[in-house]
């Protein structure tokens, strides 16, 4: 039974995917950076590093620096 509970949460974790990437955008519209920068390094751990991976999988060829995952 516990198990069956673990995967409807990781089903509905995954559907959420979306609305989480949403919610993070929208989050990040008032940060303020400054350059220059030669590279970028992102930390995470499983589902920590999925925002990583998909920036260097959707913008990978047109970015001009590094992404280290």
């Amino acid at each position: 039974m516990r198990d069956e509970k673990i995967l409807i949460s990781m089903k509905q974790i995954i559907l959420d995917f979306p609305k989480q990437f949403k919610i993070g955008v929208e989050r990040a519209k008032g940060v303020k950076l400054s350059g220059p920068f030669d590279k970028v390094i992102i930390c995470g751990l499983g589902g920590s590093a999925m925002p990583g991976i998909l920036l260097g999988d959707a913008f990978g060829d047109d970015l001009k620096i590094p992404v280290y995952i």
